[in-house]
């Protein structure tokens, strides 16, 4: 964050637990959901996230001072977690206008298929047990550990031959660490430590921020030239711009990726975006407009 209230930061500001965080930030992204339906609905402009996080803030605690004392611990929790939580940097990201809001439902997605494909796994491995059984071996296999094989095949089911093995070896490191650690120490009168029996594995968690980092990277990739574009056309970078503005983009947009951006297709942009307010594009509804146009593979 970058402007107004956001600028009183303040140093000293609570502290807070990685799950405390990630709890506020459920909270918002629930009362953004509403707020934007509601802003549809009453044909009102929308806020981006940075200024939903001050209304929301001072709709629940009214006075300045909880209100930038809360900014802060958010802002400072994003800070710490981000290099080891995914679902953290990505806020981090839309609080910046850096990518869409909607891409935390991607991630979401990512994470229920996931799941769903580890189950599938185990039951055509397991076929004579219960489901409540499945259930159980699901929930120790999610809050522990996976083996490499039950890894591969859902990254074989989730990607194309490239990308999976851009994946896998993203995920080699994880289970290398892993045997490390597991490995016996030296027996007497020898240096190395000898190798770990049964297969190799990882925690679940790790597996999975390696799957929503390389989804990440491929949505930003595919974002690129729009948030160059937009950061430029967006002087004050408060994540807002006019629909002149807007115009502006979608043709430097079109001539970047070599898509056509006819007169039509500005019309219904302009249609489309004026039910979030005249004048008042943000960056997401920009990003949102453009997937389905001049950034759209069809």
């Amino acid at each position: 964050p970058k402007q107004g209230i956001w600028s009183e930061t303040i140093a000293n500001a609570r502290e807070l637990s990685l799950k405390q965080l990630k709890d506020v930030i459920g909270e918002l992204y629930a009362a953004k959901a509403k707020y934007d339906l509601k802003c549809e609905e009453d044909q009102l402009p929308r806020e981006t996230m940075e200024e939903f996080l001050y209304t929301y803030l001072q709709q629940k605690y009214g006075l300045r001072s909880l209100v930038v004392e809360w900014g802060s611990a958010v802002v400072q929790g994003i800070r710490k977690y981000s290099l080891t939580d995914n679902d953290t940097l990505v806020f981090g990201k839309i609080l910046r206008n850096e990518i869409d809001e909607n891409f935390r439902l991607v991630q979401q997605q990512l994470k229920e298929t996931v799941k769903e494909l580890l189950r599938v796994f185990l039951k055509n491995a397991n076929p004579h047990k219960l489901e409540s059984a499945i259930t159980k071996l699901l929930s120790q296999k999610t809050t522990g550990f996976v083996t490499e094989d039950e890894c591969l095949e859902i990254v074989r089911w989730c990607y194309d031959e490239g990308d999976a093995t851009e994946v896998i070896d993203r995920l080699g490191p994880l289970f290398e660490k892993e045997q490390a650690a597991q490995a016996p120490p030296p027996s007497r009168g020898t240096r190395s430590r000898a190798q770990p029996s049964g297969p190799r594995k990882c925690k679940y968690s790790d597996f999975l921020e390696v799957l929503l980092a390389f989804q990440l990277h491929g949505v930003e990739t595919y974002m690129e030239k729009f948030t160059a574009i937009f950061q430029h056309i967006d002087s004050d970078q408060d994540g807002v711009i006019t629909m002149e503005d807007f115009k502006h983009l979608m043709q430097e947009l079109s001539q970047a990726v070599g898509r056509p951006c006819t007169a039509d297709d500005l019309e219904d942009a302009q249609e489309a975006v004026e039910r979030y307010g005249l004048e008042r594009v943000t960056f997401s509804t920009a990003i949102s407009y453009a997937s389905h146009t001049v950034l759209s593979s069809d």
